[in-house]
């Protein structure tokens, strides 16, 4: 785990990480740096972290076990609590220096927010295919109803389009056999109109001179 405090400067530093051994309480003696966890209670009334690392002063052998009295060693006094041998994780085995940073980052708000924004850029990248295949079957299925009409639509307007010019075709057809019967009769009647100008001629009586 990373130090995160100053209180056990500076045998630790701030950022180093620190390696953790499981020993038993039973193993543990003065001068021991051990880490250990902080119950609720306590935590909260005394503003402590959930997990603590500082040097063992005292051991002893009460009615309820084992317990421990600790220190930091930049602190001014001992904790105000005794530690329990079921709150004890370890002890202190080795420390990296500057290894504990990373990790003093991830496990902040800043941290927190570069891993989710991380993740899904991951995720976006991983399965941009794929996200890209379901945005079409999403449009395919929003936009599918207003295109099969459109389609719909479009074919009825085709139909009644062929259908007006069918009737345009047949009307123009008609005209056109009307205008050749027009154009016989007026041909018909013109000869009649010569015709009975001629039979005028030859019905009107000759004058003889004298």
């Amino acid at each position: 785990m990373p130090v995160f405090g100053t209180s056990m400067e500076p045998e630790l530093h701030a950022g180093n990480l620190i390696l953790i051994k499981e020993v038993s309480p039973s193993e543990v003696k003065v001068g021991d740096i051990i880490v250990y966890n902080v119950p609720a209670m306590v935590r909260e009334y005394y503003n402590y972290p959930l997990v603590v690392v500082h040097r063992v002063t005292e051991v002893r052998n009460t009615e309820l076990g084992i317990v421990f009295r600790t220190k930091g060693d930049n602190a001014a006094g001992e904790d105000p609590f005794t530690v329990r041998a079921q709150d004890l994780r370890g002890q202190v085995s080795q420390q990296i220096p500057y290894l504990g940073f990373p990790l003093l980052f991830f496990n902040s708000n800043q941290g927190l927010i570069f891993i989710i924004i991380a993740l899904c850029l991951l995720t976006l990248y991983l399965y941009a295919e794929e996200l890209g295949r379901g945005r079409q079957k999403v449009q395919r299925g929003i936009f599918a109803p207003v295109i099969e009409e459109s389609q719909r639509t479009s074919q009825v307007i085709t139909q009644r389009i062929e259908s007006t010019e069918q009737a345009l075709g047949k009307f123009a057809s008609a005209i056109k056999v009307y205008a050749q019967h027009l154009q016989s009769h007026t041909s018909a009647i013109q000869g009649l109109s010569e015709a009975s100008q001629e039979l005028k001629k030859g019905a009107a009586p000759s004058r003889i001179r004298f």
